[in-house]
């Protein structure tokens, strides 16, 4: 039984008025939800240069600081490395090598080192 204007027993006009509220609702919930995501977007920004800003000035003063400390005492421990190796070791390897050479020398000229090499042959 369709008649003029209606659609079983819902009449034509009532779905074209809620088809109408459907998109003026639809329309003001874009509207907001634009919004808030605008707003999100800008208050995600802000955080993140303000975060950005505190962890140059956190680099800037407690970091630095460090570093320098650290590379000041990387520079002492080099410093004392060589002048251990100036003013210590390398007069004992000099004063080794030169007992080393002593011996050689007394080795060579008493005969010790050609009786060391004949029993060395034999075994």
């Amino acid at each position: 039984m369709l008649g003029s204007g209606e659609l079983g027993a819902v009449p034509l006009l009532f779905l074209s008025e809620f088809r109408d509220v459907v998109i003026i609702t639809w329309g003001i919930l874009s509207v907001l939800l634009l919004l808030a995501l605008a707003l999100s977007i800008l208050t995600l920004t802000f955080s993140v240069k303000r975060l950005i800003r505190d962890v140059r000035t956190l680099i800037d003063v407690n970091l630095k600081p460090v570093i320098s400390s650290a590379h000041e005492s990387v520079d002492n421990v080099a410093g004392t490395t060589r002048f251990l190796g100036d003013k210590a070791v390398t007069p004992i390897i000099r004063v080794i090598g030169l007992i080393s050479a002593v011996r050689r020398g007394v080795a060579v000229f008493s005969g010790a080192t050609s009786r060391r090499r004949h029993q060395e042959d034999e075994s």
